[in-house]
């Protein structure tokens, strides 16, 4: 896999914490000192799950590869700066089932108990949910074992509950119409989640446990499941924080001439980058030209003013094209958002067909951006051949033809796509 040290692309990486602010002395005085007289436009790429540098610059590596092919002067007239923010593999279990050679997979280490989580796997998961959420060890475990013991997945959600915080960065205002209980009040959230929850009438109502038991097979997996939402709420709520916190960086910084701006994100890296053109005030030197978002995980109505979006200000910040990449054929969010979020608010699964049981539908509150694309949102479909500048309109890229998963996103007309979003 190519990284982007062997492309010889210029590029600085930027560390920031969960904040949004620098570490390990990294500033912009990196990036002013990487220009050279050639260079007139800034790319800022923002991982996902990745959690450290190597990785993430072979997940940008391959992808930058496939723009250069396209745009072979990038390699000259663009700076790379590459975020590396603190976040971790949200691995959804609870629908490993979906795919027998995955469940083939999981059980081989406990065939003893085929289809349950293996014990090390939930250690792992379990340590590094501590880590990231700043919680003991110990109580963490305790919480763990009662869980398994007693088979009462709604225990080990109270007991994180306060560790995941509810944030000023919910995707949708409250008391709208599908509200967006993942990362609106956590407090109501949990809640809902140890009673049946309100439903219409042709819908089954779940508890936790129910909905647990019905996606994951055997104890382990139901507390991985638990402990993957956790995790998952963090991520979302922390892409958003660090989103804006950049943002304002970048508009109050000195630069030497101007320069385009164009953002580009992965998975809760889509979150990152529309949170920080959301926030963006502007620069005079550093106007803001694009946004890309690759399959994007945040809720399809985030940009939606009908739905209550917060972000619906992202693509009025942006004197250039808002692209959007889904296809369903992305089980992360075509899945594994539409469970996180559906179990998270005070719905239960949808009745009726496939579309309206997974992924949601265009008006279900549980579908995500990059299994869908923006909804109600006055968001224009359009192909990668079909492209065409369009300034504060949302396009939305159907990726069935290239996109096959959620990491897939380093392909020809992935690379086509954004080097015209950069032209444009």
């Amino acid at each position: 896999m190519t990284s982007l040290n062997e492309l010889n692309t210029p590029h600085v990486w930027l560390r920031v914490d969960e904040k949004g602010l620098f570490t390990d002395g990294d500033s912009l005085d990196m990036v002013t000192a990487a220009f050279t007289d050639a260079i007139t436009r800034i790319v800022v790429l923002s991982h996902g799950w990745k959690t450290n540098i190597d990785d993430a610059s072979h997940q940008y590596g391959p992808l930058w590869q496939q723009v250069l092919a396209h745009r072979p002067q990038t390699q000259t007239d663009t700076l790379l700066v590459c975020l590396n923010w603190p976040s971790k593999t949200y691995d959804p279990y609870f629908v490993d089932h979906l795919d027998q050679a995955q469940i083939n997979a999981l059980s081989a280490d406990a065939p003893e108990e085929a289809g349950d989580l293996p014990q090390k796997r939930l250690n792992d998961l379990r340590t590094e949910t501590a880590t990231l959420l700043g919680v003991s060890s110990k109580k963490l475990a305790d919480a763990v074992n009662k869980a398994i013991e007693e088979g009462a997945a709604q225990d080990l959600f109270l007991i994180l509950r306060d560790k995941v915080a509810p944030g000023a960065d919910a995707e949708v205002v409250a008391g709208l119409p599908d509200t967006d209980l993942v990362d609106g009040d956590f407090d109501a959230a949990f809640l809902a989640l140890q009673e049946p929850p309100p439903v219409p009438d042709d819908a089954q109502a779940a508890s936790v446990d129910d909905v647990v038991k019905a996606i994951v097979k055997g104890p382990r997996m139901a507390v991985a499941w638990v402990l993957n939402q956790a995790t998952y709420f963090e991520m979302k709520k922390r892409a958003g924080i660090v989103g804006a916190q950049l943002a304002a960086t970048f508009a109050a910084a000195t630069w030497p001439k101007t320069y385009d701006l164009h953002l580009i994100g992965h998975s809760f890296g889509g979150r990152l980058v529309t949170s920080f053109a959301n926030s963006y005030t502007g620069n005079t030197k550093l106007p803001l030209k694009s946004v890309t978002l690759l399959q994007a995980a945040y809720s399809q109505h985030g940009l939606s003013k009908e739905r209550g979006g917060v972000y619906v200000k992202a693509p009025n910040n942006v004197d250039g094209p808002f692209v959007i990449t889904h296809t369903h054929k992305d089980k992360a969010n075509y899945y594994a958002y539409f469970y996180a979020s559906m179990v998270s608010g005070v719905q239960a699964a949808a009745v009726g067909a496939p579309d309206n049981i997974f992924g949601g539908g265009a008006t279900s509150p549980f579908g995500a951006m990059g299994a869908n694309g923006a909804q109600h949102s006055g968001a224009v479909a359009i192909t990668v051949e079909t492209f065409a500048p369009s300034n504060g309109k949302i396009q939305n890229v159907l990726a069935d033809t290239f996109i096959e998963d959620h990491m897939d996103i380093a392909k020809p007309l992935t690379g086509e796509l954004v080097a015209k979003v950069i032209d444009g």
